[in-house]
């Protein structure tokens, strides 16, 4: 659509049907800070109809799979807190002993999904 709403192009996609909320985390670029040998929680993690089933893992690569992820860290982080001005995310009273570096907080939706079970 142009900045006045209004579908355009030439001969395609001329009729407007709706429009799509995309579900997930936004701004896509939010850094958290977790401590080697403590519990972690992340606090203010914002994002558009985000659910308390959400779950959140400390990976080398997002998107490939439980085999990325982070060894010695916790498994899979979970919405403590949802609310409209952010969400706290916790890893519960587990310590990531993983070696120190940057990583991939990743993100996975609550909602089932077709090919999910496999996950």
């Amino acid at each position: 659509t142009g900045a006045d709403g209004s579908c355009w192009g030439i001969g395609k996609f001329q009729t407007e049907i709706g429009t799509l909320t995309l579900i997930g985390p936004s701004p896509l670029v939010q850094d958290r800070t977790c401590v080697s040998g403590q519990t972690c929680v992340i606090f203010g993690l914002e994002g558009v109809a985000m659910s308390s089933l959400d779950q959140f893992r400390v990976m080398d690569t997002c998107g490939i799979g439980v085999h990325s992820a982070l060894p010695r860290a916790a498994e899979v982080g979970h919405f403590a807190f949802l609310s409209a001005s952010g969400a706290t995310v916790s890893w519960g009273a587990v310590r990531s002993t993983s070696a120190g570096g940057q990583y991939r907080l990743c993100w996975r939706s609550g909602l089932a999904l077709p090919g999910d079970e496999n996950e």
